[in-house]
């Protein structure tokens, strides 16, 4: 697999859908999310714990479908989106959680 990421520490600005199973709690540590280019030539997005506690448990080096996982974040990162991004299903006035970055 190819990949294109960019590596972060407790993810980047994004609205992720979650899956009606019961998703995996992401407390803390270092978490990236990245595109991955399949065999089938699809992309796909994924989440990576480098090192964090999920579930409250320690976790080193898991991928995860971003679908099976939830990022906790506080209050003081919500937002309000002043652009519309159609592909992601982000509209104007939507709520947006905008995580710090740091490029690795």
């Amino acid at each position: 697999m190819n990949y294109l990421k960019s590596s972060l520490k407790w993810g980047i600005a994004a609205t992720v859908a979650l899956s009606s199973t019961q998703a995996a709690v992401f407390q803390s540590g270092e978490i990236d999310f990245g595109v991955v280019l399949t065999d089938t030539d699809e992309f796909e997005f994924e989440a990576h714990v480098v090192n964090g506690v999920v579930d409250g448990s320690p976790v080193v080096d898991q991928e995860f479908e971003v679908s099976d996982i939830q990022v906790l974040v506080t209050a003081d990162v919500r937002g309000i989106s002043g652009f519309n991004v159609p592909q992601a299903g982000l509209m104007m006035g939507d709520p947006v959680w905008v995580l710090p970055q740091s490029e690795v």
